[in-house]
């Protein structure tokens, strides 16, 4: 009886290894040296939508209505000195 010995399985290793593999993880073998580009800024809180009373809308374009008025009168006043 002859008896066959079963066939050993052989590994191959690759040629090409990696000689820092130890010292860097695959997130930074995809961007190395930079970190991908310009940071997106944080995004802000959105706000709070307010609505204005009528009272509290007529008084605040009252008082712009008042200082455009101090400040045309003070634009003329830089004029006239000037000549």
């Amino acid at each position: 009886m002859d008896l066959k010995k079963p066939a050993k399985k052989i590994t191959l290793k690759p040629v090409c290894q990696d000689v820092d593999a130890n010292r860097t993880s695959p997130k930074n073998k995809l961007a190395s040296g930079r970190q991908g580009g310009k940071l997106k800024p944080l995004k802000a809180p959105k706000k709070e939508k307010r609505e204005l009373d009528e009272q509290d809308d007529l008084a605040f374009k009252k008082k712009q209505q008042e200082n455009a008025k101090k400040e045309e009168a003070a634009r003329k006043l830089l004029l006239s000195k000037k000549k």
